[in-house]
């Protein structure tokens, strides 16, 4: 009995130079036609033999693609299988006329099965691919329940350490940008942020809300690629629609041909058996059938209302107020001309006057290192420009200026009607340092209460005697708003002029009535409680005097401990009249409070009893300056085991060593970004 390598050598030696797959052809061939002879070997290798197998198995493989289980015949009349459904065991010669004998058989080892091969797809019909349009979104955030504004996106290259310490923290972020990306994606309106030319205007802390801030993007267009508008003349086809061409907003429609966006056939069939057909079949007009070439469609297209699908995703905290179509190099925080912070915050017992003139002397450019959080890292030049700066007072009957409440007051430093007024400090200036309007409110409240001096602000802003920072904390983040970013040119227009729908704004003014509305109402709430102390609650005369020596006594052990003493320390009460008040006597809860301010100079307050004895800016520990720093980071090698340090040196060589451009260059690169806007 053959095996396989001795038919294989057979073969070989038929065939000049035949190989392997040669003789795998032969072999089935013979199988096939039930003659599996030695002396039928010469006549399989036939030129005209090997060209037969060919066009059956091509049938065979055609039949199985269809899913058709049908015999496939021979010339000679002889049923066969089709090669493709061949199975691992030995095949048996067919009987004929000619029967071999054992020792004629050849055994068909599984190697030489016949390959499987995958049916041929059958060419699709070109769908129109969507186009994307550079876009600057407006919009407004309550930033009290969220972890801030930018997101927690894991860097490109980190250590396993650094990478799972970033896994576990983009698990728990909770950004604003979180939420407006989780909506980009539902809605299909990017890709994938990393392709979405992404920029923003400000970066704001947690708790920080903004009013006007303002991002950019690569959005999805109503209007596909390919679209072309209608021709001239007896043309029926113009140019194809460029990004210029796009409709500026939602409610202006785009008159051009645009592709149809065919059905997907299915290839199932209805129940009496007749193929399902589609209504919506292309004409294609072009010879050549492997590519065709979508239908064309006289189309009025509306762009994408992008605000109205962005609030149908977003929460309740964050709604988009506007839209407009910038030039593709425009960026939210490059082509910013104008960033407008406001500072909310109760009048009480400040001193306005003084607050003011400690706030003028910050306009200008100044080297604020001494009022930010200095980020080595990331910031080498510490001069900002702050374009205007004032405070404003709101209460329910005007809203004016600070020279309006001097007036009202007489500037006579009497608040008693004035104590729950609302106001807030507004600054404007090109860019912000971190943390540095939470730095200047902080400052600026120390001279409100008569802590600081107007002239401190001198002092820290003259970084050549002052190089580091004074200890002192922030003012809280939650009355801190983003209110405008603006894009004005050089002419006094504006440059992105966003759309807004009234339909849109309906909605976000009703939102923001609603929860206006309850804040107000448990404000109210609140005031009454306040009311309804001053005229019915009562305290007794002695109780009164009891509470103002404790006072005393805890102020004086305060100021045994240092030499820098702020607080009052002797009872500034009518000695003449003091004896002929009877201890027991009862005076309503307002009058208590008048006598408390008078003789020990307060009244309640947020911080509750808690008097922190105060010690003068210039005469507190200072912070490291930034030569220091630096040379901090440039000392560390970068075979340091301390991870921390490893990452600080790195993101430094990064954004400061290697980015570091000349003056000229600097300018040329805000003045064509200055230059971008909407189309």
């Amino acid at each position: 009995m053959m095996d396989y390598a001795m038919a294989k050598e057979a073969v070989c030696n038929v065939i000049p130079g035949g190989d392997e797959i040669d003789a795998r052809d032969v072999i089935q061939y013979l199988l096939m036609r039930g003659k599996l002879r030695t002396k039928d070997l010469a006549e399989a290798t036939s030129t005209d033999a090997r060209n037969e197998f060919r066009r059956m198995k091509a049938e065979a493989e055609r039949h199985q693609a269809s899913g058709e289980t049908e015999e496939v015949v021979a010339d000679d009349g002889v049923a066969m299988e089709p090669p493709a459904m061949n199975k691992s065991r030995s095949l048996e010669p067919a009987n004929d006329s000619c029967s071999a004998s054992q020792s004629d058989i050849i055994p068909l080892p599984v190697s030489s099965q016949l390959p499987q091969h995958q049916p041929q797809q059958q060419p699709q019909e070109q769908q129109p691919q969507n186009r994307y349009r550079h876009v600057a979104l407006l919009f407004h955030y309550d930033g009290a329940s969220y972890s801030g504004f930018a997101q927690n996106l894991p860097p490109s290259s980190s250590t396993s350490t650094s990478a799972n310490t970033t896994s576990a923290s983009a698990t728990n972020d909770n950004s604003i940008e979180r939420s407006l990306f989780a909506a980009l994606t539902k809605s299909c309106l990017i890709s994938s942020r990393k392709e979405a030319n992404y920029s923003r205007a400000g970066r704001t802390d947690r708790g920080v809300s903004a009013w006007g801030q303002v991002v950019a993007l690569n959005l999805r267009s109503a209007v596909p690629l390919g679209a072309r508008l209608p021709g001239d003349g007896g043309e029926q086809y113009g140019r194809e629609v460029t990004e210029a061409d796009l409709p500026g907003g939602d409610d202006v429609p785009l008159d051009c041909w645009a592709p149809v966006r065919m059905k997907k056939k299915k290839n199932n069939k209805s129940k009496r058996g007749k193929e399902k057909s589609d209504p919506q079949s292309v004409i294609n007009n072009n010879d050549d059938t492997s590519q065709p070439k979508p239908l064309l469609k006289r189309r009025q297209i509306t762009e994408l209302s992008y605000t109205r699908i962005l609030n149908n995703i977003l929460p309740p905290t964050i709604r988009i107020l506007g839209w407009c179509p910038v030039t593709p190099s425009f960026s939210a925080r490059f082509s910013c001309s104008d960033r407008t912070y406001r500072y909310h915050f109760i009048r009480r017992n400040l001193n306005l006057s003084a607050m003011d003139e400690a706030l003028q002397k910050m306009v200008g450019r100044h080297d604020f290192r001494n009022l930010c959080k200095m980020n080595v890292e990331q910031v080498c030049n510490f001069e900002r420009v702050i374009k205007s700066a004032k405070i404003v007072v709101a209460t329910d009957a005007k809203r004016g200026s600070i020279d309006d409440a001097v007036s009202a007051n007489g500037d006579d430093g009497n608040h008693q009607y004035h104590y729950h007024d609302t106001c807030h400090f507004e600054i404007i200036g090109q860019a912000f340092l971190w943390h540095q309007i939470r730095c200047i409110v902080s400052v600026l409240f120390m001279v409100g209460k008569g802590l600081e001096s107007p002239d401190i602000v001198d002092h820290l802003l003259d970084v050549q005697t002052n190089p580091g920072k004074p200890s002192y904390p922030m003012a809280d983040e939650l009355p801190l708003v983003l209110h405008r970013c603006s894009y004005g040119g050089t002419d006094g227009g504006d440059r992105v002029p966003f759309r807004r729908s009234v339909r849109d704004l309906w909605r976000v003014a009703c939102d923001l009535e609603k929860r206006w509305e309850e804040m107000t109402l448990a404000a109210a709430r609140l005031r009454d409680g306040l009311d309804s102390l001053l005229i019915e609650a009562t305290v007794t005369r002695g109780d009164l005097e009891t509470y103002v020596r404790e006072i005393l006594e805890e102020r004086r052990k305060k100021s045994r401990r240092t030499s820098h003493g702020n607080l009052l320390l002797t009872d500034r009460r009518d000695e003449s009249t003091a004896g002929a008040r009877d201890p027991s006597s009862v005076l309503p809860w307002g009058d208590a409070l008048r006598e408390i301010e008078l003789r020990l100079g307060v009244r309640p307050t947020p911080e509750g009893q808690k008097e922190p004895l105060h010690i003068p800016l210039l005469q507190r520990s200072r912070g490291t300056t930034y030569e220091e720093k630096v040379a901090s980071l440039n000392a560390a090698s970068k075979d340091d085991s301390e991870e921390t340090k490893k990452r600080r040196r790195e993101r430094y060589e990064e954004n400061i060593v290697r980015k570091r451009k000349t003056t000229e260059e600097d300018q040329a690169f805000y003045d064509h970004m200055l230059s971008q806007g909407g189309r």
